[in-house]
C-alpha cells in the first residue's frame, strides 16, 4: 500500500497520530487501531463518493458524521470512531492518508522497527536478503523491515536508505565520483 504523504499537512497530521499512537500504546491497541484506521482508508479510497462526501466543505458536519456512523458503527474502535468525528469537526478529514502515514510510523518507532530501503540493479537472492536483514538488525540494534526496490540506472552495488541515513554504495555513483575527478 502505497499512501500520498501532504508535506504542508504532515505536522498537523503528525500530532494527530502521535496522540492515536499514545493512546493505543496506553490500551495495548497499537495493531487494532491500525486495523481499524485501514479499513476507513480502504473505504476512504474505494470510494469516490466517500471520499468526495468527507472531504467537501459543501455538506454539514453532521451529515457526515451519520454517514460514518452508518459504514463504521460497530465495525471499528469506539475511539477510531470518535477520531473519526473530530477530524470532521476540525476540518481535517483530508490529512487523513497523511495521518494514517505517521501512525504507522509511530507504531514502528514504539515497536522499535526500522523501516529500510534496499536498490539494487538486480533481483536479490534470498539468502543474500537474509544476510543483509541479519548484518542491518546486528548493526542498528533494532527490528528491521527491509523493502526492495528495483533500479537498473545504479549499474550495479547497492543503496540502503533509512529514515535518518543513506549509504549509496552504487556503481553510479562511483563512475560520477571518478568522472569528477578526471574533469
Amino acid at each position: 500500500m502505497q499512501l500520498k504523504i501532504d508535506k504542508n499537512n504532515y505536522k498537523i497530521a503528525k500530532r494527530y497520530a502521535d496522540a492515536l499512537v499514545l493512546i493505543a500504546n496506553e490500551k495495548n491497541l497499537l495493531d487494532n487501531f491500525y486495523n481499524d484506521l485501514l479499513n476507513v482508508f480502504e473505504v476512504y479510497q474505494n470510494s469516490s463518493d466517500f471520499k468526495s462526501l468527507m472531504i467537501s466543505p459543501n455538506f454539514e458536519k453532521n451529515r457526515k458524521k451519520e454517514v460514518i456512523k452508518q459504514i463504521f458503527e460497530n465495525k471499528i474502535n469506539d475511539f477510531i470512531l470518535n477520531f473519526l468525528f473530530v477530524l470532521i469537526d476540525s476540518k481535517h478529514f483530508d490529512i487523513f492518508e497523511t495521518i494514517l502515514y505517521c501512525y504507522k510510523e509511530g507504531i514502528d518507532k514504539t515497536k522499535n522497527i526500522e523501516n529500510v530501503f534496499i536498490t539494487s540493479s538486480i533481483d536479490l537472492k534470498d539468502e543474500f536478503k537474509n544476510r543483509i536483514q541479519n548484518k542491518l538488525k546486528e548493526k542498528m540494534k533494532k527490528e528491521v523491515r527491509i523493502s526492495y526496490l528495483k533500479d537498473e540506472g545504479i549499474l550495479g552495488g547497492l543503496i540502503i536508505s533509512t529514515e535518518e541515513k543513506v549509504i549509496d554504495l552504487s556503481l553510479k555513483k562511483k563512475f560520477n565520483k571518478i568522472e569528477k575527478e578526471l574533469i
